[in-house]
């Protein structure tokens, strides 16, 4: 992709004219028609309607000036950026990410961001780490300002380092949708679509969604990430997955992000079916005393609640086991006589099979909001629309 030719279009678009784009982009009139047609033949797409008033978008020209304006607005979001970071008296540097950067420059830069090191970045790109290097450190030349720092385990970006990169990161996320846009405006639904999931939705909520969009989208392709709520949320952030799947934090956590409530989850106590206390018609909280149990890192709304438990006067028995993942605390639950607060949706499966029972004690606050998260200014392709709606209609069930 030449982000030049990108600019080209982009100003024709917004100008009805190729000669009024060439002035915008300092190039002569042939070379805009030059880069029209390259990226023409590179979507197998006709982008303009020639006329003698001008040249006009199709519907297929306007979906990539509308993916490419983005593209820019978020560069433009990275220059303004750096300026602000400068103290008022320091000399303004010249920055150019937006009039001149390559697509190989920002590959190379937003791609470390997410990788974390220049080995990483290189592997996941299948080039040489020199090339990686050499392309981050001209993106960084072009902003002007150090965006590198060397960290205690090698070579890392600066906060503005970072900063930047979530807009470089976004920005290659648009072009990586241009051509997935303009499959599906013929009727093509053959993209990916990247997931980031918590456990309480991947458990049950997520299969069955992603069965029912594979049946209707047979060449769509679903990649589902796990990992703790921070690193989602900042992958959310990166463009790196399209939407996030969990407990809703209400306000959303960053200023970004939006949030979109599916439905409301209660937590159970959760035990093995054996458990002695299962068999108990009724239990209060003084009944869980000397109990012993499994619960999620400090920070997180269900260890909130199981540490108001503890403050009203529950005694433990055994000393707590931490974990997030799901896969251990199923087994610790199964395994054990140990407790766990979860939502009864993480348990579906095991119900029916009478592996785990809910036992019957109230929990105060154990109602929260679930849903989705996605970037305030997210533009969702046909599939990923699909995927919102089929979640919306697919979680009105009981758990």
């Amino acid at each position: 992709m030449n982000l030049r030719h990108l600019r080209a279009v982009i100003h024709t678009a917004r100008l009805g004219s190729i000669s009024k784009a060439a002035e915008a982009v300092h190039a002569t009139q042939p070379a805009v028609s030059q880069a029209i047609a390259g990226l023409e033949r590179s979507f197998d797409a006709t982008l303009f309607e020639r006329r003698a008033s001008g040249a006009f978008p199709t519907s297929e020209g306007r979906l990539v000036a509308d993916r490419g304006e983005r593209l820019f607005t978020h560069l433009a979001e990275a220059e303004r950026r750096i300026l602000a970071a400068l103290p008022q008296d320091t000399r303004r540097p010249t920055v150019q990410l937006g009039r001149a950067v390559s697509y190989s420059q920002l590959l190379a830069f937003a791609t470390f961001a997410r990788a974390g090191s220049f080995v990483a970045a290189a592997s996941r790109l299948g080039l040489s780490v020199p090339t990686v290097h050499r392309s981050a450190r001209a993106f960084e030349r072009l902003a002007g300002i150090p965006l590198f720092e060397q960290g205690s385990h090698g070579i890392a970006l600066n906060r503005l380092g970072a900063d930047v990169a979530m807009r470089a990161s976004l920005a290659l996320r648009e072009i990586q949708l241009i051509r997935q846009d303009l499959d599906e405006s013929r009727g093509l639904i053959q993209g990916m679509l990247t997931i980031a999931s918590l456990p309480l939705m991947r458990s049950y909520v997520l299969p069955l969604v992603l069965t029912r969009l594979s049946e209707r989208h047979p060449a769509a392709e679903f990649s589902v990430v796990e990992g703790s709520y921070e690193s989602l949320l900042h992958a959310l952030r990166m463009g790196e997955v399209d939407v996030l799947l969990g407990a809703l934090w209400n306000p959303a956590p960053a200023g970004d992000v939006r949030e979109e409530t599916l439905f409301d989850d209660t937590l159970s106590i959760v035990a093995r079916a054996g458990h002695p206390l299962v068999e108990r018609p009724s239990l209060s909280l003084a009944d869980l005393d000397g109990s012993s149990w499994i619960v999620p890192k400090l920070g997180t709304p269900t260890r909130d609640i199981f540490e108001v438990m503890r403050t009203e006067g529950m005694t433990l028995g055994a000393p707590l086991i931490e974990t997030s993942c799901f896969a251990a605390l199923r087994g610790l639950l199964l395994e054990s006589n140990r407790l766990a607060i979860i939502s009864r949706r993480q348990i579906v499966y095991e119900e029916r099979a009478g592996l785990l029972s809910a036992l019957p004690v109230p929990i105060v606050g154990a109602s929260r909001p679930v849903g989705l998260t996605v970037r305030v200014d997210w533009m969702p392709t046909q599939l990923a629309r699909d995927f919102v709606d089929t979640m919306h209609a697919s979680t009105s069930f009981d758990a």
